[in-house]
């Protein structure tokens, strides 16, 4: 079973900078609010061009399968009647927010100056886990930086995280550290994660979901690459506004 808050915690995370320790604390989490009106949903989603820009980034089910290998493509992350996916596709600020656990993390996007972004969720049957890929819009790396290092010491400090940097892994304009946030009840997942900041604002979270010690450190690693190639390849396009 893989809950919403696959990405709830994690996502809070960062994974850039910083040494590796851990927290001796943690809190108890909630999933993201959700809604089931059409008005409610569409404050959501985004028809923004910069939103649908970074929507056709992200990585689908074929490359995220050449990525890591797989023998068969993943599959998009359906949720249960309990626990629904987290937004996808192309998001407002809104719909970013509501990836989070808690609507307080609005707060931290504004002070980045996050506008829109991109969301989008897989389930690995083999393994079985989700990958999770949420592209966010920042006004400029310097602006996305205050937000990395606000959410980073969030899921240490209160999350129980524990960072392991990668120095072989150089992308982005900060050092690329890999982020365990162990689960807390009732949540049975932890979540591998892994981030990459880029200089106009443009800002991957790449995230893994399993039991505890299921997925290895090179699965967010092969997903994060893989990302930062499409990228490279599609950033000249990014709409100025």
């Amino acid at each position: 079973m893989f809950p919403a808050l696959l990405v709830s915690l994690a996502l809070v995370a960062g994974a850039c900078g910083g040494s590796k320790k851990t927290a001796a604390t943690t809190t108890t989490t909630t999933t993201a609010p959700t809604t089931t009106s059409t008005t409610a949903a569409a404050t959501l989603t985004s028809t923004d061009k910069v939103a649908v820009f970074l929507d056709g980034t992200v990585l689908t089910p074929a490359e995220v399968q050449a990525a890591l290998g797989l023998a068969a493509a993943p599959t998009v992350y359906p949720g249960t009647a309990s626990s629904p996916p987290p937004p996808q596709g192309p998001l407002s600020l809104k719909g970013i927010v509501a990836v989070f656990p808690s609507p307080a993390y609005e707060g931290l996007l504004q002070q980045g100056e996050a506008s829109v972004g991109a969301n989008h969720t897989y389930l690995v049957a083999g393994g079985p886990y989700t990958v999770n890929v949420l592209a966010v819009k920042f006004k400029s790396g310097d602006t996305g930086r205050l937000f990395v290092s606000s959410a980073t010491s969030t899921a240490v400090s209160f999350g129980g995280a524990q960072q392991t940097q990668h120095p072989e892994l150089s992308i982005g304009t900060q050092p690329n550290g890999v982020l365990r946030v162990p689960p807390t009840p009732p949540a049975t997942n932890e979540q591998v994660v892994v981030g990459a900041l880029y200089q106009d604002g443009v800002y991957y979270l790449v995230s893994a979901g399993a039991a505890p010690g299921k997925v290895a450190d090179d699965i967010v690693i092969k997903v994060l690459k893989a990302q930062d190639a499409k990228y490279q390849g599609k950033k000249s396009s990014l709409p100025t506004s």
